[in-house]
């Protein structure tokens, strides 16, 4: 496995030169306005780079970035990194109290972005697309340890998400185990799906073109059949693709596989063992779970091989960050044995970069906590138990929903579970199951079910059926609705 030691480059985005210097005419980006070689991507980086350093933007300034799905954002992402300027990304469907907070958050100088994106900015506005010399001479590119930018998590329980500063050592590591991990190949095609707000997108866009990939950008997609023409009209080889995405794409008709031109498809730990048995044998046998946030990126990957052979796993922790299971002491825990998991890199940042109280939280003593449960298996095997505040104390007994929720997932009527404590005098707390049914199923036989192979005890005292489960506004389950709507359910 490659480290970031082995890196041959010094700052991320570095091999955008490279590529157009070895495969001028290869293709970059290609979208609806055309295609762009890595020479002219190279070019385009260098005058967007020249035009922002002619409006002030030099190193170290923190820069707002209002990022959409296009050929010049991208451009102007590596043009801000190449400047060793500190971008973060601003969704340009933000509430204004959320942009402003973050720029506030990050210590914002000035905002880029289309001109449409240009109001109610506390700070000076410049627009992408502005005339550089591609010519003209830049300034000394960033240090490996210089911030290559600012990620940002999904969201505090205030809604404002945080932003976590990175090296471009740090991106780089990140880099080179994946392109070691997953083999990308030079003339792949990375058609991009989630969009380049997330940091998903974001960084799958990023990583997809230092590995020499072509990134496709498709027209909006409205629907699962908009997304599998994409994929067969476009010809992508490889993507990365939500949970609900697949979920979608699982309940589509249609011959299998879903996706057969792909060569790779990556997605998150958030999958069911159910869900990606199907993926695998329904969409595409090529599937990568990632176990990663939004914070400090990548932490275990899982391979086909993996996904094959050990049912379950979130893989095994990459190179150059440990992981470890703990005890509420901060103990490591015996193989097998469930915890809190914690994960520790070199070039982690202490804290948010933020000033709210308890922003920090996550990070402690050296170590980043994801706020998950898991185990380790005797191979190094990383299985995640769901996240730390959703385990279940009843009567002294740890019950962890995502048990209930992968036993249900196994019944043939059930298409979506879900599960949560709820107060109960006696235990302090009982485990209650949702679910959504795609056949008629009686509540004693999903109990039955439940008991069947769930250890003594740990079987929900309910299971409820609802039309869908709530969501929050980034499509994940809603636990605080969930639990109100079971509360509600079992008093009546």
């Amino acid at each position: 496995m490659s480290s970031i030691s082995a890196s041959k480059h010094r700052y991320f985005g570095e091999a955008i030169g490279v590529h157009a210097s070895n495969r001028p005419t290869a293709p970059a980006i290609v979208s609806d306005a055309g295609t762009i070689d890595f020479s002219t991507f190279d070019r385009a980086i260098r005058a967007q780079g020249d035009a922002f350093r002619r409006a002030g933007i030099g190193r170290g300034a923190r820069v707002a970035l209002a990022m959409r799905d296009d050929p010049a954002h991208i451009v102007a992402l590596f043009a801000l990194q190449r400047l060793a300027a500190v971008p973060f990304i601003t969704d340009v469907g933000d509430p204004p109290g959320i942009r402003d907070a973050l720029a506030v958050a990050a210590g914002a100088v000035i905002a880029v972005g289309t001109p449409d994106d240009n109001a109610g900015w506390a700070v000076p506005f410049v627009a992408i697309g502005a005339g550089g010399d591609p010519a003209a001479e830049l300034p000394p590119p960033p240090e490996p340890d210089d911030f290559c930018g600012f990620r940002r998590s999904s969201g505090t329980t205030a809604g404002v998400p945080r932003l976590t500063p990175v090296t471009h050592r740090y991106e780089l590591s990140q880099l080179e185990f994946l392109r070691s991990t997953i083999l990308w190949a030079t003339g792949d095609r990375y058609l991009s799906i989630v969009s380049m707000a997330f940091e998903l997108g974001r960084v799958s866009v990023q990583h997809a073109l230092l590995c020499g990939s072509a990134v496709v950008l498709p027209p909006p997609l409205g629907s699962v059949d908009d997304l599998v023409a994409a994929v067969r009209r476009l010809g992508g080889t490889w993507t990365s693709i939500t949970p609900t995405h697949l979920r979608h794409l699982l309940d589509r008709a249609g011959p299998r596989p879903l996706l057969p031109g792909l060569a790779l498809l990556t997605t998150s730990a958030a999958l069911t063992e159910g869900e990606r048995v199907r993926v695998m044998a329904e969409v595409s046998p090529a599937l990568y779970v990632l176990y990663a946030t939004n914070e400090v990126g990548l932490i275990a990957v899982a391979t086909p091989d993996d996904l094959r052979r050990v049912p379950g796993t979130a893989g095994r922790p990459i190179a150059a960050i440990a992981v470890e299971v703990v005890d509420d002491g901060g103990w490591p825990v015996p193989t097998g044995a469930v915890g809190e998991v914690r994960a520790c890199h070199p070039a982690y940042p202490d804290a948010y970069a933020s000033s709210e109280p308890g922003a920090s939280s996550r990070f402690a003593g050296g170590w980043f906590y994801p706020g998950d449960l898991g185990c380790f298996d005797a191979e190094g095997h990383l299985f995640l138990k769901g996240p730390t505040d959703d385990v279940i104390n009843v009567g002294g007994r740890k019950v962890y929903p995502s048990e209930i929720v992968e036993c249900l997932a196994t019944h043939a009527a059930v298409a979506e579970a879900a599960a949560v404590g709820i107060p109960e005098r006696r235990f302090g707390a009982v485990p209650v199951a949702a679910v959504v049914l795609l056949a008629p199923a009686s509540e004693d036989e999903l109990l039955e079910h439940c008991r069947a192979f769930l250890p003594r005890g740990h079987s929900p005292a309910r299971v409820i059926a609802f039309d869908a489960l709530p969501k929050t506004a980034g499509a994940k389950l809603d636990r605080a609705a969930l639990r109100r709507l079971l509360v509600a359910r079992v008093a009546r």
